[in-house]
């Protein structure tokens, strides 16, 4: 029976490590792709001479950041 718990306790791990192996490869991913996004978006900014901040954007910044917390609860 111990056998058979270790056992599961094995692929539990295997599965939970390539969760996060994927999560790694996604974050990395995104990333790059962004950091293309900013650099077009700063290139559009400075050929229209867009200066203004968006106030949309602290909203968004809420709700994202209330989403990471939702999954980080849900990890738990």
């Amino acid at each position: 029976m111990s056998n058979i718990k270790d056992e599961s306790m094995l692929e539990l791990l295997e599965v939970y490590m390539e969760m996060v192996e994927k999560q790694d490869e996604i974050i990395y991913r995104m990333s790059h792709l962004l950091k293309e996004y900013v650099t077009e978006l700063q290139h559009l900014r400075n050929i229209h001479q867009f200066l203004d901040y968006d106030p949309e954007q602290k909203q968004d910044e809420a709700i994202l950041e209330e989403c990471i917390e939702q999954y980080e609860t849900m990890k738990e």
